[in-house]
């Protein structure tokens, strides 16, 4: 990453530690709301071991708590405690829910984001994002979706080519 100046700022430097731990969250967040779409896609597919999964019912809860709240559902007051990784490490062991993660074209009228699909794909990145002391990787950082609410300028090089990017939130139907 530049500066307004093109200046490299060391990657250490980009994100503060409070930064990283928001990243964090938004990262667990998003992983629970990916699961909770699975969960509702096997119960409407008749997927037994999920109908009266304890698991299943709490990541439930847990998202209904998070979109139905005063709250923005990134807000910092939204944590996402370690005990849910093992959860969604369950779900995700359900033969018919690990395939449609392997085959997003089964996974009609759903969509799980291609940064969750990054961490779930993987039981170490699930287990790692929901282990408090974990540190957030640079591919990590480059697989977090948090929607832009304001704008946003990026700025770096790839080889000699200068890359601006401006980043403006809210989405369009078309462009």
């Amino acid at each position: 990453m530049y500066d307004d100046a093109w200046n490299l700022v060391d990657r250490e430097k980009i994100f503060d530690g409070h930064e990283l731990e928001g990243l964090k969250n938004v990262v667990r967040i998003n992983l629970l709301t990916a699961a909770a779409a699975l969960i509702r896609k096997a119960r409407d597919n008749d997927c037994d071991s999920l109908q009266n999964s304890e698991s299943a019912s709490r990541i439930l809860r847990k998202c209904t708590q998070l979109y139905e709240g005063e709250v923005d559902v990134y807000d910092h007051s939204n944590q996402i405690e370690d005990e849910y990784g093992a959860l969604i490490i369950e779900i995700l062991a359900e033969p018919k829910v690990f395939r449609w993660l392997e085959q997003p074209t089964a996974i009609s009228g759903m969509k799980i984001e291609d940064g969750s699909r990054y961490f779930l794909k993987d039981e170490g990145r699930i287990r790692n994002i929901f282990t408090d002391s974990y540190r957030l990787t640079n591919d990590d950082i480059v697989h977090v979706r948090k929607p832009t609410v304001s704008f946003k300028s990026y700025k770096f090089r790839i080889k000699q080519l200068r890359v601006e990017i401006h980043d403006m939130g809210g989405q369009s139907r078309s462009w």
